[in-house]
């Protein structure tokens, strides 16, 4: 990638909408035209019949699957090209999805292991991985978003809970909201954000959180919103020059690369920890005690980064016995 001087390009509108049940988060994405719908939770089943909108549509559930039908979707040029928007409804159902499958994985360790599967729980590593695997979806629906696909996410609502301080010490959650059941800050990458609820009557309105198109303000309530609301200005974000895919450079490719500068960093870094070793070894040799050795090196042996595995080193060099 280079600087390059800026031009009108086509931008697909990237959009997140979350809510209560039976609020109005699938008839609202039901209203963009020309679409791909990922029915992911069978939301639709009642809305999709006769509905013009509807392109086309899979059902699949996991991520990968998700990702092999939009890669079949974009292989075929002639119906890609027809495809104006790509709705997941509920990428919530995707992402508990990942979490059950990391899930099993951790409880059939445990059984291999001999170990209490009821004990066993998601580790930091596992949820590391929850979220590569998901950011690699999402990062393939806003790779199409440059190239002027919209993108409409559908996400479960579910209680904001915040820690509060009681006066005999203790800490309990307060519900103080609501939020969207996906990825922690998933709201940073979308155009639009919008929070549904029902009004007292029962029909749909919508909260705006965020809207970068400048349609509406935070805080605006629109009753019964649809793609209409915001047509003009997704039809602005649609006009210019399309870039091709060669263009776009995809998130795998971003991933590999910056795998490769980890890759090189860790060999180095794996050279300097020996050496850390050798140097305690020798200094506890020389009668350097061994909490003063543990002060510098850590009891772990995690360094951050090269210049602070350099610094560790550098100090027990310097020790004297």
């Amino acid at each position: 990638m280079a600087f390059t001087r800026p031009e009108k390009l086509c931008e697909g509108v990237r959009i997140l909408v979350y809510g209560e049940s039976g609020s109005g988060k699938t008839p609202f994405a039901l209203t963009f035209p020309s679409q791909a719908l990922i029915d992911a939770d069978s939301s639709a089943t009642f809305y999709k019949n006769n509905n013009q909108n509807i392109l086309v549509m899979s059902t699949s559930v996991s991520a990968k699957a998700i990702m092999e039908d939009l890669s079949e979707l974009e292989a075929d040029s002639e119906l890609f090209s027809q495809v104006n928007t790509i709705v997941i409804d509920s990428i919530s159902r995707v992402y508990e999805n990942l979490q059950h499958a990391a899930l099993k994985v951790v409880e059939n360790r445990a059984i291999k292991n001999q170990r209490m599967v009821e004990a066993e729980g998601l580790s930091p590593k596992e949820w590391g991985i929850i979220k590569l695997v998901y950011d690699r979806l999402i990062g393939k629906l806003f790779e199409y978003s440059k190239m002027g696909k919209n993108i409409v996410i559908v996400a479960e609502g579910k209680d904001e809970k915040e820690p509060v301080k009681q006066p005999d010490g203790t800490v309990t959650f307060v519900t103080v909201g609501t939020t969207y059941n996906s990825s922690k800050g998933a709201e940073y990458d979308f155009d639009v954000v919008l929070q549904f609820s029902k009004n007292k009557d029962g029909s749909s309105i919508a909260r705006v959180i965020k809207d970068r198109t400048m349609t509406f303000t935070p805080n605006n309530v629109i009753e019964m919103a649809t793609y209409e609301h915001w047509k003009d200005s997704i039809l602005q974000a649609n006009t210019g020059r399309v870039r091709s895919r060669e263009e776009i450079e995809k998130l795998d490719s971003v991933i590999d690369k910056d795998a490769n500068e980890f890759k090189a960093g860790g060999g180095k870094l794996e050279e300097i920890v020996t050496s850390i070793k050798e140097v305690a070894r020798q200094k506890m040799k020389e009668g350097v005690p061994k909490d003063k050795l543990v002060a510098i090196v850590g009891a772990s042996l995690d360094y951050s980064s090269l210049q602070e595995a350099e610094n560790v080193l550098n100090k027990l060099k310097s020790l004297k016995g």
